[in-house]
Formats: structure tokens, C-alpha cells, sequence
């Protein structure tokens, strides 16, 4: 699962899933985004997300810098009161 253009795309030729490679092509990204969506769920303590992907890996930056900065504007308006 990469991210191009604004969305999440499903790369059939890298799982390493036996039983993924006979879907059909139409709704393996469905069943991917089904699977990490179950995984990323079940994080008690927090979870990590790696991607060997360079264009995954700067959007992943991008969510956490926007969230950092947002935090970050969230304090200065507690501090202004």
C-alpha cells in the first residue's frame, strides 16, 4: 500500500500473501486498507507506521508535522487566555 496522487494504492505485486495474490485486482486495495485499518486499531500503547516508500514516507511527515503545528496552535491559544 503506497500513497500517490491524494491516495492510498494498492501494489498487488509485493504482498507477500499467498492467499492476496488470487484476488482480483478490483478489490485488493479494499481488502488492504480493511487489514490495516484492523491492525492500526488495536494500538493500546500507540503504534508505528514505516514505509520503505519515499513518497509514503514524506506523506507520513506531512501528517505529523500538520499535527504537531496544530498542537502547537492549539498551547498558544490556551497560553493567550
Amino acid at each position: 500500500m503506497v500513497w500517490r496522487n491524494g491516495n492510498w494504492v494498492g501494489q498487488k505485486s509485493e504482498t507477500a500473501d499467498p492467499a492476496m495474490r488470487g484476488v482480483e485486482e478490483g478489490i485488493f486495495t479494499q481488502l488492504v486498507k480493511n487489514t490495516y485499518k484492523v491492525l492500526l486499531t488495536r494500538g493500546l500503547l500507540g503504534t508505528y507506521l514505516y514505509s520503505v516508500d519515499p513518497e509514503t514516507q514524506e506523506y507520513f511527515k506531512g501528517l505529523l508535522t500538520n499535527r504537531s503545528e496544530s498542537i502547537d496552535k492549539n498551547l498558544q491559544n490556551i497560553d493567550a487566555r
